[in-house]
Parts: structure tokens; sequence; C-alpha cells
């Protein structure tokens, strides 16, 4: 048991240093929902079948919506970011 929360917290600290930090947190946060806290017995939504694909349901949904809402939100930065870098709006940046 101690080996496995080791190697979970050094996958974790991997993760940390290799991709941005929003996507961090969502990876820590689901490997805490559907693994920690199961080995721990402390995730009572888990306890059958339809209350863990409801919660997977659920937590895929908010990752989606708030992929979304970064996408939406590159979309109007990145005209100001082309216009500080003096390029016309149809170019990109190679």
């Amino acid at each position: 048991m101690k080996e496995v929360l080791l190697k979970l917290i050094e996958l974790l600290k991997t993760i940390i240093e290799r991709y941005p930090a929003n996507w961090a947190i969502k990876v820590i946060m689901a490997i805490s929902v559907f693994i920690i806290l199961p080995i721990l017995k402390m995730a009572p939504y888990l306890r059958d079948y339809f209350s863990f694909l409801l919660t997977l349901l659920v937590f895929c949904g908010l990752i989606l919506l708030d992929l979304k809402a970064e996408g939406d939100k590159a979309k109007k930065i990145m005209p100001l970011i082309l216009k500080l870098k003096g390029k016309p709006r149809g170019e990109t940046t190679e």
C-alpha cells in the first residue's frame, strides 16, 4: 500500500513538472476522485456501478466545459496577441 502511494506521488510530481498548471490540477483531481479516495474507503459515491458512472460522467462533462471555456478565451485573446506582435489578424505565427 505504501509503495502504491509513493508511486502515485511520484506520478503526480512528474505530471506537475511536465504539464501546465491547469492540466496538472485536473489530473490530480481525477486521481484523487477515482483512485486515492476509493483506496482509503472515503468515497461513498463509488460504492455501486451506477454511482461510479454518474460521477465519471459529471467529471468528464466538467472537463469538457472547461476545455470549451479555455478555447473561447484563447479565441478572444489571440487577436490581441497578434496585434501586439504587429501582425495582421489573418497571419499565424510559425
